[in-house]
């Protein structure tokens, strides 16, 4: 934001190696934490995950808690900070609630899927980024005070992981989303014979590959999955790729529970031309529809990857419109924890709006 100066302080050593970043505004902690769930991945990538996590001004003087942004970058892009002065003027407008927003880490191009090959991405967030930042942060600690939000790549996981992990977060808001994943569209990118052309593969045949790998795994097949028409009928693997697709109202039919548990699905749209994913997440708007759920769409300017951060407070504000605001509970009142969320046989349906 114009006039703001930022200063970088490094504090001692600790477990988590972190480094705060101060702004006049909020400020920015960058953690370290080590990853039980991306170990020994087949691809060598390092468990050891960067965490970006902005708090807003004034969590330091308050006893409040706050609700969380869950934020996926797209295809190789760091945890980043681009957001912080947008999300601190925001705030001070008072477009936005005082929010706390995590940003993992996905430069090396991973998915926040679970991957035989590439790592367990959805369990490294669920299970282990979740948890860190219950105890760590004054959160509202169960679905209502959590939304799950991406770009691009980032945007099919935020979508799908609720989806198929429902009661951890309760809003989802996508900037241009990568909806294509494991679907039967015009577009489909060059299908590897063997995983050894994975790295001259372009970034989003890349990214269609993780997600059919996530979606099919078969360790057998020299692909490291199994493709829904190249590999013969099987109905199987036929399921599993529709159980993957977004664009699907059978799929979101299916998860329709779930659905539910989502109070609003918002979706920035460009409207330039380009190579953008428009067509893609009206395909899914209107499966949505079909299914009775009515997501927010806002037709933006730019292209795919433009005006980011006038994006992200948008969708910021309308994920937070429907959370649990700090105002609503203490640290000393706060019953309410990540372990009772996870031992519930079911949702708290009190805790979460139906999907609109």
């Amino acid at each position: 934001m114009a006039g703001r100066t930022s200063r970088a302080a490094t504090l001692g050593a600790a477990m988590m190696a972190s480094c705060i970043l101060a702004w006049a505004g909020g400020s920015t902690t960058v953690h370290r934490i080590e990853s039980a769930a991306v170990a020994g991945n087949m691809m060598g990538l390092t468990n050891l995950r960067p965490l970006s996590v902005y708090t807003p001004e004034g969590y330091e003087d308050t006893r409040r808690l706050y609700p969380v942004i869950y934020w996926i970058p797209g295809w190789k892009t760091p945890a980043s900070r681009e957001y912080v002065g947008p999300m601190d003027a925001a705030i001070d407008k008072g477009w936005v609630p005082p929010v706390i927003v995590v940003s993992v880490d996905v430069r090396e191009g991973v998915l926040m899927l679970n991957s035989p090959v590439f790592g367990n991405w959805a369990d490294f967030l669920i299970d282990e980024v979740v948890p860190f930042i219950d105890g760590e942060y004054r959160t509202i600690a169960s679905a209502k005070g959590r939304a799950l939000m991406g770009h691009s790549t980032g945007g099919y996981a935020a979508m799908l992981l609720p989806l198929l992990h429902p009661g951890v977060w309760s809003a989802v808001g996508l900037n241009d989303a990568s909806v294509w994943g494991a679907c039967d569209t015009a577009w489909e990118p060059k299908v590897i014979d063997e995983f050894s052309e994975y790295p001259y593969l372009t970034g989003p045949e890349q990214a269609w590959t993780q997600v059919a790998i996530a979606t099919a795994p078969n360790m057998a097949s020299p692909r490291f999955f199994d493709h829904p028409t190249r590999d013969g009928y099987d109905q199987a693997v036929q399921a599993a790729w529709r159980s993957r697709c977004l664009q699907s109202a059978g799929m979101l039919r299916d998860r329709r529970p779930a659905l539910a548990q989502i109070a609003v699905v918002g979706l920035t749209l460009p409207k330039n031309g380009g190579n953008t994913n428009r067509g893609h997440n009206l395909n899914m708007v209107k499966a949505m529809l079909r299914v009775g759920v009515v997501p927010q769409v806002l037709n933006v300017r730019g292209t795919h990857g433009s005006h980011r951060q006038e994006r992200f407070v948008f969708l910021a504000g309308l994920v937070t419109s429907v959370m649990s605001g700090p105002a609503f509970d203490t640290a000393d009142s706060r019953a309410s924890t990540w372990a009772s969320l996870k031992g519930a046989a079911q949702p708290d349906a009190a805790a979460n709006g139906a999907a609109r």
